[in-house]
């Protein structure tokens, strides 16, 4: 082959120093030099992305970042952690790559809904049936739940359970009773983050087996 390649610089009238021939030159003399097996073997250069192809990438990058969101909505109550990583699915299924059934569209979304919904009375049910709270029980829930946003991280894991407790005394309970219904709207508050995060693990696995 080292033969061949002189031999080819030698027709273009060109010196064996690399240094002395324009690279076009040289691509040529190489190509000569190559057999016919022996070009097929060589790399191709990139062709560029077509403005679709970009489009899916993009979709593809914005989808993962909706999971990862949709991850930490699980924990944060200000993010929607189940609809934002369902958004996660939508994007990945207007790419040409992926095409997900209706039908598992469709489920995936009311699987949302029930979650989003079950978020919002789980605490209180856990209240209620632990701690047999009253109205003002759960009313404290759910305002400790809203106040402990603003003292994150702990602020809402604890909110729930001093909602609850300060709500289950002006219901007439006596302590120990609000004791019942604080530890019950945090069990309750814990299921809820758990069935979150079991829904986002979810999504990101379709996402992931769809992709890959």
């Amino acid at each position: 082959r080292s033969y061949r390649l002189k031999k080819s610089l030698g027709v273009k009238g060109v010196k064996a120093n690399t240094h002395d021939y324009d690279s076009q030159d040289f691509i040529q003399a190489v190509h000569l030099a190559l057999t016919p097996n022996e070009r097929s073997e060589v790399i191709t250069p990139l062709t560029p992305l077509t403005p679709k192809e970009l489009m899916d990438i993009l979709l593809i990058i914005l989808g993962i970042i909706c999971l990862i969101i949709g991850l930490a909505g699980c924990i944060l109550p200000m993010l929607p952690g189940p609809p934002v990583a369902y958004a996660g699915l939508i994007l990945l299924h207007l790419t040409d790559r992926v095409q997900l059934s209706t039908t598992e569209l469709l489920v995936c979304l009311l699987i949302v809904v029930v979650v989003q919904v079950l978020d919002y009375i789980i605490p209180m049910l856990g209240t209620k049936y632990t701690g047999k709270g009253g109205k003002w029980a759960n009313r404290g829930t759910l305002i400790g739940t809203l106040l402990g946003m603003f003292f994150l991280p702990w602020g809402i894991i604890i909110g729930p359970f001093v909602g609850a407790f300060m709500g289950a005394t002006k219901d007439g309970m006596d302590n120990t009773q609000a004791l019942k219904a604080g530890f019950g709207s945090l069990l309750g508050f814990l299921l809820g983050t758990v069935l979150k995060f079991v829904i986002c693990g979810y999504f990101i696995w379709v996402f992931a087996r769809e992709l890959l």
